[in-house]
């Protein structure tokens, strides 16, 4: 049981480590208002995700057949993305304002955590993925105590990264700051490209 939490850790970790768009955030939001807002954050988001993963745990071969299920999340996705990236767009010829798209809202960081890691279209898939091969090679067995030590290790991998964007955005704040501009960009190319490829999956695609 050790290993299992220590596979779900390990995982986690090093699967949070690029500069996704969660990553992203967590450097902004520690850079714009602080570090403390930056680890509420985290903690919604990698609630939510460990919510997410127990019950792909549970469902696994449900899930996979849901072809219309799976469809639908796409769209939501990519609706939600497309919303963002104009948001980045319109922020790129506004610099003025420091609290850009992703953190100019009224939620709570922890509530926004969990919101934004619910919408982010990589999460079942990936997760998935995972899931089907550890439990394929024997390191996964279906118990319950099995899939709480892996859940419990994943969220402790993913709050170890995401402390590492924390403490990065402390002291990268007047690099943020000062390069806004292109930092807007580069989240307006992100969610831009995310929003069509998961519009796609949705409505033209025959294959998830």
């Amino acid at each position: 049981m050790p290993g299992v939490m220590g596979t779900g850790l390990a995982i986690s970790f090093v699967g949070s480590l690029p500069g996704g768009t969660i990553a992203l955030t967590i450097l902004q939001i520690s850079a714009l208002k602080g570090f403390t807002a930056a680890i509420l954050f985290s903690l919604g988001d990698l609630l939510a995700e460990m919510l997410f993963v127990r019950i792909i745990l549970i469902g696994l071969g449900w899930l996979e057949g849901q072809r219309k299920l799976l469809r639908i999340l796409d769209g939501v996705s990519g609706v939600v993305l497309a919303v963002l990236a104009v948001g980045s767009f319109r922020a790129a010829f506004y610099p003025e304002n420091e609290d850009q798209v992703l953190i100019n809202n009224n939620l709570h960081p922890f509530f926004f955590g969990i919101a934004l890691r619910s919408v982010i279209p990589t999460l079942i898939p990936y997760w998935l993925g995972i899931c089907a091969m550890l439990f394929s090679n024997g390191t996964l067995v279906r118990k319950a105590s099995c899939y709480n030590r892996f859940v419990i290790g994943l969220g402790i991998g993913t709050f170890c990264a995401h402390l590492i964007y924390a403490v990065g955005g402390i002291f990268a704040k007047d690099l943020i700051i000062k390069w806004n501009v292109a930092f807007q960009w580069l989240l307006f190319a992100f969610f831009g490209f995310m929003a069509v490829v998961q519009l796609r999956k949705a409505f033209f695609n025959d294959k998830i």
